[in-house]
């Protein structure tokens, strides 16, 4: 199954937990037990009859949870068992919420690649574009950064930072700083600032490279390319909506 429709379908039994908690504990058990099968089977797993910890140990070697998310799935593993083994036992509001905020946990971050993470179709500037005109655009459009194409392919990023820096430097000649292109504001290590992914990189991915001192934005790519057509940009404010 498709990892967003997984995390579809917590948030859906949230609406039922609501009214019908235990429902909505027992179902998001079952839903841990298939989200773990298909994942240790997509990793190599060839046991289909194995059991959720058996499954969540596998997962674990294989870096898909953490040892935290490891000794939590054991502990609802052991607890769907108890439910199964014995009559009368009822999940509680408390206890269905955590069994859900858990299943969203893992299922929002395998479900929330590059490309649903993005800002698609970026308004993209060029090397030789007025940079007057860029920033009055930036402004109106409270951006702080640019993606600069030079025939299609990009060069580097243009920053609210880079425009600050060139203005100080013309501020005593207002007719050259009216020439002036985005080309030359752009900063030498323009092209470092930026990282690239495909765009069916996982949010793992995303932030990791978000995590890099020097990287101020991710740019997305079909392949991950520096060459290849760009897809859409990602950035810390972007990431932080979905957290």
């Amino acid at each position: 199954m498709n990892q967003g429709l997984w995390y579809e379908r917590v948030i859906e039994l949230r609406e039922v937990a609501k009214t019908e908690p235990h429902r909505a504990g027992i179902e998001a058990l079952r839903i841990l037990e298939d989200w773990l099968l298909e994942n240790a089977t997509h990793m190599g797993h060839r046991n289909p009859r194995a059991g959720m910890r058996e499954y969540t140990d596998f997962l674990v070697k294989h870096t898909v949870l953490s040892d935290e998310e490891g000794a939590r799935a054991r502990r609802l593993a052991d607890l769907r068992n108890c439910l199964a083994h014995r009559s009368g036992l009822l999940v509680s509001p408390a206890l269905a919420e955590e069994i859900l905020s858990f299943l969203e946990t893992i299922c929002r971050s395998q479900a929330m690649d590059a490309e649903h993470l993005m800002t698609p179709h970026p308004h993209s500037i060029h090397e030789v574009d007025s940079l007057r005109e860029a920033r009055d655009w930036m402004l109106r459009n409270n951006v702080s950064r640019l993606p600069v194409l030079r025939d299609g392919r990009v060069t580097g990023l243009l920053t609210t930072r880079d425009i600050l820096m060139i203005q100080a430097t013309h501020k005593e000649e207002p007719s050259d700083s009216a020439l002036l292109t985005v080309g030359d504001a752009m900063s030498a290590d323009s092209l470092e600032r930026i990282a690239f992914v495909p765009r069916q990189a996982s949010y793992d991915e995303v932030i990791q490279e978000l995590q890099k001192p020097n990287t101020a934005a991710v740019f997305v790519t079909e392949h991950g390319g520096t060459h290849e057509p760009l897809l859409g940009v990602i950035t810390v404010s972007d990431i932080l909506p979905k957290l």
